[in-house]
């Protein structure tokens, strides 16, 4: 069967989830939408700077390719021997050089003239870059000597030139070499005009995803570039996270890249996006208020009836309603509810008080049961005196057997003091101390508080006597010991009766059945299931009696402190 609090909930989800399952997709595509946008912005950014360098990079060729062609220095370079003439004219070309990076080609950053038939190298750079070693610069007249040399394909392709990545083109016509190298580092980028946080970083990187400018800010921000096919991809550390579109270029084997700055994009988003994102959150906050209302007003209630009814059902029959309730319907029958526990308590009385006094005729049944097995034993023991002639220990016996009598017969009660039932232990094992070549030793100690603790007439007698009829051995002495204790558990106190003898202990078989609460005992044990019985007519579940083995049997019982009056029928 199904619980009203799952239905609750269950209802609750079915009502909500479809709404809720809504609104986050209308958001998650709102912001799929905004997220679009700002790529396709990058993308028309990263259109732009492409279409820029590419045209950089056209005039410089076309620049060149003019000069090999139609230039009169160009042409005088390639049929003069002489080398100091070769050194002129290649200042001149260079001075030429100089004017065209001076023009507005700022990602030029070199510009070399080889004359082959002179092996004559100059080389003039754009602007001079205090960053750039000497080490740098030698490495990169040597590279790009080499790559001349090597008549070198026109198109743009990378080029390393010591700690520098650039791209180089080179062209001849007979023996001048003309050669261009571009720093991407310096070309036109939107960072190189804005100052804003959130104006976003064209980056360069070859095709396998390395870095070629913006080194530093691409480590210092953890930025991963990718190698897919996606319209955008995010990437960042927590701080600084940023959305990524990129290109291949027609050239270089380059990839050309815009990282944006990404933020909240709230910033973009119209009134009725805001409107209804702001509408997610107040259901996603309004949800768990929603149910702890109804928890408190509904579910609990539902929850502290049933609680309730199955404490009662359990026997805790004093159990009533008393939470306050808001709801009126709650409250109706908490109101209700309590006036049939009333009603019913009542009936139960009388029936209860017959089953006291039905209780009390087989108590008193129980503890008849008890004597006469005791008194035959005693009767055992006399016989056994007269026969063998003692008369002085028969007379004796008979004395010390009439005290004890006298002390059992003398009320007929349903509970006896402690003391009372030590003199009966006495008179006891004084009668076996008469009757027996090898009588029992016992020791006795009883806390002076509870010597009027009123306690089951025979309780502690019948485990001594048990300990004398199973413990006796051959060649060993049967020792009993009897205590009687308080034990204090939980702010109550217990009366702690322990019956010890050094004798064999109980068998194996039957120490599960002595345990049980309901056991039941061969005949041999009348008078420990008789106890068992009185006990927990008497006391109920208050009261123990644990049966182990410790060098011998010992019995434990542990009884609540506190009289109990049969007479005026009430039960602890």
């Amino acid at each position: 069967m199904r619980k009203i609090k799952n239905q609750l909930i269950i209802n609750l989800i079915v009502l909500i989830a479809p709404l809720v399952v809504a609104l986050l997709s209308y958001n998650f595509y709102g912001l799929s939408m905004i997220n679009t946008h700002v790529a396709s912005a990058g993308q028309s950014i990263l259109e732009t700077y492409g279409r820029i360098l590419e045209q950089d990079l056209q005039l410089a060729q076309d620049y060149l390719t003019n000069k090999l062609s139609n230039d009169s220095d160009t042409l005088s370079l390639n049929y003069t021997d002489n080398y100091l003439d070769s050194y002129l004219i290649g200042e001149n070309i260079l001075s030429d050089f100089e004017q065209f990076m001076q023009a507005g080609f700022d990602s030029v950053y070199a510009m070399a003239v080889y004359a082959e038939n002179q092996d004559m190298f100059r080389i003039c750079y754009h602007n001079y870059d205090a960053s750039v070693t000497y080490e740098d610069n030698s490495r990169l007249k040597q590279e790009l000597l080499w790559e001349i040399k090597q008549n070198g394909p026109y198109e743009w392709h990378e080029f390393q030139a010591g700690s520098k990545e650039l791209l180089i083109s080179t062209m001849h016509n007979e023996n001048v070499h003309f050669a261009v190298v571009v720093d991407l580092e310096k070309a036109k980028s939107p960072q190189k005009y804005e100052s804003d946080s959130q104006q976003g970083y064209l980056v360069y990187a070859d095709k396998n995803g390395n870095p070629i400018t913006s080194k530093d800010f691409i480590e210092k921000n953890n930025i991963q570039i990718k190698l897919q096919n996606k319209p955008y991809y995010f990437t960042g550390d927590r701080q600084n996270r940023f959305i990524v579109v990129q290109k291949e270029l027609p050239y270089g084997n380059l990839i050309q890249l815009y990282l944006q700055p990404y933020t909240a994009p709230f910033y973009a988003i119209d009134f009725t996006q805001a409107f209804l994102f702001l509408l997610t959150i107040a259901v996603a906050v309004l949800l768990p208020l929603g149910y702890q209302n109804m928890r408190k007003n509904y579910i609990l209630p539902v929850e502290n009836l049933v609680k309730t009814m199955v404490e009662i059902k359990d026997g805790d029959s004093e159990k009533y309603l008393t939470e306050e309730y808001h709801v009126e319907e709650f409250s109706e029958m908490k109101e209700t509810f309590n006036s049939m526990l009333e009603s019913i308590r009542n009936l139960k009385v009388s029936a209860y008080e017959q089953q006291l006094q039905a209780q009390e005729a087989k108590l008193q049944y129980l503890q008849i049961q008890i004597r006469p097995h005791f008194y035959l034993n005693c009767l055992k023991n006399l016989y056994a005196l007269s026969v063998s002639g003692e008369n002085i220990k028969l007379q004796k016996m008979i004395l010390v057997l009439s005290e004890y009598m006298r002390g059992i017969i003398r009320k007929n009660e349903n509970l006896v003091n402690v003391e009372d039932e030590i003199k009966s232990i006495k008179n006891y094992l004084e009668l076996q101390q008469m009757s027996l070549s090898n009588p029992p030793a016992y020791r006795i100690d009883v806390d002076p508080s509870l010597k009027y603790q009123k306690i089951p007439p025979m309780a502690i007698l019948t485990f001594v006597e048990n300990s004398v009829k199973h413990g006796m051995q051959e060649q060993k002495k049967l020792v009993i010991s009897v205590r009687v204790s308080l034990l204090s558990c939980d702010q109550e106190s217990y009366v702690c009766i322990t019956v010890l003898d050094s004798g064999p202990g109980f068998s194996e078989d039957i120490l599960p059945i002595l345990n049980q609460t309901d056991g039941k005992l061969q005949r041999e044990h009348i008078g420990i299931d008789n106890v068992k019985q009185r006990i927990q007519m008497l006391y109920h579940s208050k009261a123990t009696i644990l049966f182990s083995n410790s060098d011998g049997a010992c019995v434990e019982m542990i009884l609540p402190v506190q009289e109990v009056n049969i007479d005026d029928s009430t039960y602890c």
